[in-house]
């Protein structure tokens, strides 16, 4: 798949999925557990390919580190104690190693970087229409926004932002701070779709989501 998509023109985009965790309260690797017919950290990168995505990183613990499908980039992420941040900084830093040893032309046209976690599964309509929102309204950060009021994952930045990524930490409390900067770079996509709420960090939860009730 090639990542272009005719509806986004020449737009470029990529994602990071960060499945660096250690998946203490699941009891067993999140990045392996069944979603749709495959494993889940199979489904998500080949929804974000699906999605249009130009390229998709995935950033992994080590040891042991799952298996990466073709093309996505597995970035390994030697000490992911150090919090979502330090996964955050890895996956940025092998995505434009990817740019510069790979993308050509493209460096120039990737525009936004989608970002996730790996329990926050999406169908590749609805990856589509975030992706295609944050082009269109003009901000440097699109989050999706459910009608009940609650916003959800993932969150799509622009390439202007793309320091400020860069040098997340902990202490400023990485995307979270980032967003937070300055409400006005801030879009919110309007969507009834509750699966931008859905997460799983325990079996109860993931037993749960994979019924697709209600999120909570």
């Amino acid at each position: 798949m090639s990542g272009r998509d005719p509806a986004q023109g020449t737009r470029r985009w990529a994602a990071i999925v960060l499945a660096a965790g250690s998946s203490t309260r699941m009891g067993r690797p999140k990045t392996r557990l069944e979603w749709k017919g495959s494993e889940l950290l199979t489904y998500q990168a080949t929804s974000l390919r699906a999605a249009g995505a130009t390229q998709v990183i995935v950033v992994v613990s080590v040891p042991d580190p799952p298996y990466v499908p073709d093309p996505a980039i597995a970035a390994p992420n030697s000490h992911p104690e150090r919090g979502k941040s330090e996964s955050l900084r890895i996956g940025v830093a092998a995505l434009e190693a990817w740019e510069a040893n790979d993308a050509g032309e493209d460096l120039a046209r990737l525009e936004a970087v989608l970002i996730c976690a790996v329990d926050q599964p999406r169908e590749p309509s609805l990856l589509h229409e975030l992706v295609a929102a944050h082009f269109e309204n003009g901000h440097d950060i699109t989050i999706p926004m459910h009608t009940s009021g609650r916003a959800g994952h993932p969150i799509v930045v622009s390439h202007a932002l793309r320091e400020e990524l860069r040098t997340a930490s902990e202490e400023t409390q990485g995307l979270r701070g980032i967003v937070r900067r300055d409400p006005s770079r801030v879009s919110h996509w309007l969507t009834d779709d509750e699966s931008v709420l859905l997460d799983f960090n325990t079996p109860e939860e993931y037993e749960r989501a994979r019924g697709r009730g209600p999120a909570t």
